[in-house]
């Protein structure tokens, strides 16, 4: 008399597919975005914006520089061209209502040199729900949210 131990190729199967089941039910939970609340949504335009600075610095292989007055959300991006600045766009920032910017001085500064990397102040969204704080990472110019 012969006895195996061990499972069956179907018992294996089944098992696995009930993980696949189970999977595919609970990673969607975990990977869910935050409520939209006007603060993320204007954190997220800020993000948008310091991205396409950035880009810019790269593509022209020159230093760009993105300005923005956190009081009356005005906001400009030069270009540096040797002893030059050449303005490369301008504007208000359309952000929700009962949204309000802060820094910690009167204009926020995000400098991005030209292989991308930055220095830069931090902004703070506030309206309807937590501070959200918008900054960009000096080594990699890559700019970060914390809710």
């Amino acid at each position: 008399m012969r006895r195996d131990t061990g499972f069956t190729l179907l018992e294996l199967v089944v098992v696995l597919v009930i993980l696949g089941v189970l999977a595919a039910v609970s990673i969607p939970a975990f990977s869910a975005d935050p409520p939209d609340d006007p603060a993320s949504t204007a954190a997220s335009e800020l993000v948008s914006m310091l991205r396409t600075a950035r880009a810019s610095a790269l593509a022209r292989a020159e230093p760009v520089t993105l300005r923005i007055d956190p009081r009356t959300r005005a906001y400009s991006m030069t270009a540096e061209k040797g002893d030059s600045v050449e303005p490369i766009i301008k504007g208000v920032l359309a952000l929700p209502e009962g949204i309000t910017l802060g820094a910690a001085s009167t204009n926020a500064l995000f400098r991005f040199a030209s292989g991308g990397a930055a220095r830069g102040d931090t902004l703070f969204v506030r309206g309807g729900g937590p501070v959200v704080t918008v900054w960009v990472d000096r080594w990699s110019g890559a700019p970060h949210v914390r809710h």
